[in-house]
């Protein structure tokens, strides 16, 4: 060994144990306890810290997204911005209580269910009046106009429904708007051609409100799911009635996007109560 074996690059010696055959290996000096405490509250500060820097990359990443999508709105000429709507700075994004950024949101809000309420119209009008409606009405075929009208494209996926299933689902709409008890809505569901295994009135009747009615978060959690196909299973689902659920299921999904929670039946109860007073009018003037 040379003359500087054993010291730092900083000049402070170090200690070697007789066994380590020419001080290959440093001699572990006893460590001092630690107080357990102090180490739980440093662990728990890293934890906060860790905690703080991945809620800042989350928002970033969400205000990131959520420009680019305005810019290419006003590029396009539609979205929100054609409504003179803009998105809030990045440090209002991050800052969530500021007012501004309150304001906006207050103003996107409002806009965002005009524009959904408009949408809802526009498919109920097809569905009752028509019988004759889009099945993929997803975000990419509806555009927001500049003057804050819809324009609705690529109608390549339609669908039209018999007038039997148009007065049978006004019936389900109607019942389920109203919250009437889980016996009418089964029944007025089974007409629409709909049955389970064991024909159980709470099953079909929760059936019909997870598609028709407004999305309850208890839903979105496995327990529950597990809780209400456990009970019953499905044993036939009209294909016209699955195009009917896909499209309600997009134009929720496009709400929700838009953090606007709407409830088909409660959008379609005026449209469905006039299609039932009507048939009745005829099937009584035919009798």
């Amino acid at each position: 060994p040379g003359p500087h074996h054993g010291l730092r690059p900083g000049g402070a010696a170090r200690t070697f144990c007789a066994r380590c055959a020419g001080g290959r290996r440093r001699r572990r000096e006893p460590r001092r306890p630690a107080c357990l405490a102090r180490v739980a509250a440093a662990r728990r500060r890293a934890r906060c810290r860790r905690k703080r820097r991945q809620r800042r990359r989350r928002r970033a990443r969400r205000c990131a997204i959520f420009r680019a999508a305005a810019r290419s709105n006003a590029a396009r000429g539609c979205g929100l911005a054609a409504l003179g709507l803009r998105p809030c700075s990045p440090a209002a994004c991050l800052r969530p209580a500021c007012a501004r950024y309150a304001r906006v949101h207050r103003r996107q809000t409002r806009a965002a269910q005009v524009l959904m309420s408009n949408l809802f119209d526009v498919y109920g009008f097809e569905l009752f009046e028509l019988g004759f409606f889009n099945s993929d009405p997803h975000p990419g075929n509806v555009l927001v106009m500049p003057d804050g009208r819809l324009g609705l494209i690529d109608y390549g996926q339609c669908k039209r429904i018999s007038v039997e299933l148009q007065a049978a689902l006004a019936e389900v709409i109607v019942a389920v708007a109203e919250d009437a008890p889980d016996a009418v809505v089964a029944a007025a569901f089974r007409k629409t051609g709909f049955r389970s295994e064991h024909d159980d009135e709470l099953f079909t009747a929760a059936i019909a409100r997870v598609m028709l009615s407004r999305v309850d978060p208890r839903m979105m959690r496995g327990k529950a799911r597990k809780e209400l196909f456990g009970s019953d299973k499905i044993a036939h689902f009209p294909p016209d009635l699955m195009s009917v659920w896909r499209a309600v299921a997009l134009l929720r999904g496009s709400a929700l996007s838009l953090r606007c929670n709407i409830s088909p039946a409660e959008c379609w109860r005026e449209k469905a109560s006039r299609l039932l007073q009507a048939r009745r009018a005829a099937l009584a003037g035919g009798v």
